[in-house]
């Protein structure tokens, strides 16, 4: 009887694997949540950048820049929104997942998973409306030459 300890202090041996794999993958998705802005930016600033050209026509043809503003922008943000519901499902789901077989560990709730869609939301917005105002102040014969 010389190893005589609680029933506590063999969960927490036990349990210090796990918590050491929870919390590396807590650093990845605090990294994940660093990178993913830049990643959604740079993903949308290209698409839209591609779009130059016809938001160069159709300003040739009469259209005003807050219409094409507006459209590009909510085309962006329909993707946006889907990739956000999917995410968030998921992510919640795997939350629950993860809560009912770890029970003593803490898991992040939806609150915290929506402040995170929140802010991937507003990036993914502003990264299509930069180089969408961009677009639209350039001459359409300017645009028409980019290509």
């Amino acid at each position: 009887m010389a190893d005589v300890s609680t029933l506590q202090e063999v969960v927490s041996n036990e349990m210090a694997g796990w918590r050491a794999v929870v919390t590396l993958l807590g650093v990845f998705a605090a990294f994940a949540l660093v990178m993913a802005p830049a990643g959604i930016y740079a993903v949308l600033s290209f698409a839209v950048t591609r779009r130059t050209r016809e938001i160069g026509i159709r300003s040739a043809l009469g259209a005003r820049a807050d219409q094409l503003l507006r459209a590009v922008v909510g085309q962006s943000a329909v993707v946006v929104a889907l990739g956000l519901a999917s995410g968030l499902a998921a992510g919640y789901a795997l939350s629950r997942v993860l809560a009912a077989a770890l029970p003593e560990l803490e898991v992040a709730g939806f609150a915290i998973q929506a402040t995170c869609a929140l802010v991937l939301g507003a990036v993914a917005l502003a990264a299509a409306w930069l180089p969408a105002s961009r677009a639209t102040r350039i001459d359409p014969v300017e645009a028409l030459r980019l290509e």
